[in-house]
């Protein structure tokens, strides 16, 4: 579901080689957590905070 939800949303088109390598790995993870609005949330909002580097917009 949290694939899906990056995908749908185009975040992962937008990101660098390097942001998508590190989301899709913690995606396979085993210890993925739960999906939940919070949460969702909270990582769109982490994305936002860290722009420039998970979508290598460089210093802006």
């Amino acid at each position: 579901m949290w694939r899906d939800s990056i995908l749908h949303s185009a975040m992962h088109s937008l990101m660098n080689s390097q942001a998508r390598d590190t989301r899709d790995r913690s995606l396979n993870d085993d210890n993925v957590l739960e999906i939940s609005e919070p949460r969702i949330r909270s990582t769109f909002e982490r994305l936002y905070q860290n722009m420039n580097e998970a979508f290598g917009l460089g210093d802006y």
